[in-house]
């Protein structure tokens, strides 16, 4: 049998409650210690709710001058990024897939790298790779061919598993 606090043999009447005081405390204290351990997190979260990414006041509680204007900057760069977009899924709905293409590539480069924005970044890239095969559809029709293939040819280079 596993000798744990909770599973020691009980001998007498006296034993066993000092065992039980051990076991509960021991409980106790693994909960108080599971709490702790999320509080920090827990803080975070709501100091981020007042303030920065969320629409509250420019305070960035617990940060440097340095960190809140480049958490400033990339936002900003984020903005743009997704203005450039709006403006090539008005293009391509227009069926001018060459600014379609140029705005897409311009939303991918002004994107900020991490993987906070992964998530964005490949949705840029699929409506650039939409963008460009619709394109390169256009320059084939029209004898473009050098330029249809570096077109598919960059959108294979940029996201391998586009068919």
């Amino acid at each position: 049998m596993e000798m744990t606090p909770t599973h020691l043999p009980i001998d007498t009447p006296k034993q066993g409650i000092a065992r039980s005081a051990v076991s509960l405390m021991t409980r106790k204290t693994a909960v108080l210690m599971a709490v702790a351990a999320a509080m920090p997190v827990a803080i975070n979260v709501a100091q981020a709710g007042e303030g920065g990414y969320y629409g509250g006041s420019n305070s960035y509680s617990g940060t440097s001058s340095i960190a809140q204007k480049e958490i400033a900057r990339r936002a900003r760069l984020v903005q743009q990024a997704d203005d450039a977009l709006a403006r090539g899924r008005s293009a391509y709905a227009k069926q001018d897939y060459e600014t379609a293409v140029k705005e897409y590539k311009n939303a991918l480069k002004l994107l900020p790298p991490g993987p906070a924005l992964s998530d964005r970044r490949n949705s840029y890239l699929g409506h650039l790779g939409d963008a460009s095969v619709a394109l390169a559809q256009q320059y084939r029709r029209v004898g473009k061919y050098d330029e249809a293939r570096s077109l598919l040819e960059d959108v294979l280079k940029r996201d391998p598993a586009n068919f």
